[in-house]
């Protein structure tokens, strides 16, 4: 059986390896700056693949706009409140797909009242002001003091109430996929997500 995820790996590290010798070349870096460089590189490369991958097939199913709108309000939420992590890329990518295309073309198929953006906004409070920020062992957040927590905690529930209070002055069908979003970030703060991606909470 073809594995997917070190030829995955492998295409990344050629292409970063590549790229790092046209920009280094001509310049004196140590090896510590280098594999810094490589690193970022990598993970710059798998994100932006991912992002592809995304938004391409957002644009097969005609939801385009949508996609963008929900992924917007979750970036910003995760970027404070963070949350479960997938094992691999491959599978990173795959449940992306689902959640970032899966559910807006569920939202999109279906009429929430306007009611629906204040339950969501509350419930992501919920979320937020118990769990946030939630560390796994990928991203280190289990290892920052205490004050750092709290202010991440902060920067996540303040965002969740900014997206609110634009949701308010969006069209209803724009709103409920911006608030969507948000409370999605927030749901993978929670020890269910972490159990759904068999993720160690800490």
């Amino acid at each position: 059986m073809i594995n997917v995820t070190k030829i995955e790996q492998r295409a990344v590290e050629s292409i970063s390896q590549k790229v790092l010798h046209r920009i280094t070349r001509n310049r004196a870096f140590s090896q510590t700056d280098y594999l810094k460089c490589k690193l970022g590189l990598e993970i710059f490369l798998v994100d932006f693949i991912k992002l592809i991958v995304i938004y391409t097939l957002a644009l097969v199913v005609g939801l385009l706009w949508q996609v963008a709108i929900f992924h917007v309000a979750y970036v910003g939420v995760k970027l404070f409140a963070h949350g479960a992590h997938c094992k691999t890329n491959l599978e990173c990518t795959f449940i992306s797909c689902l959640v970032l295309v899966g559910a807006p073309a569920f939202i999109n198929s279906v009429q929430l009242p306007g009611a629906s953006i204040i339950f969501m906004f509350f419930i992501n409070l919920a979320f937020l002001w118990r769990y946030a920020p939630s560390a796994t062992k990928k991203n280190g957040i289990g290892n920052k003091r205490d004050a750092k927590k709290k202010e991440l905690r902060c920067k996540a529930i303040m965002t969740n109430g900014i997206i609110f209070l634009i949701s308010l002055l969006m069209p209803l069908s724009m709103s409920i996929l911006f608030m969507a979003g948000a409370l999605t970030a927030g749901f993978m703060t929670t020890p269910l997500s972490y159990k759904l991606l068999r993720q160690e909470r800490i």
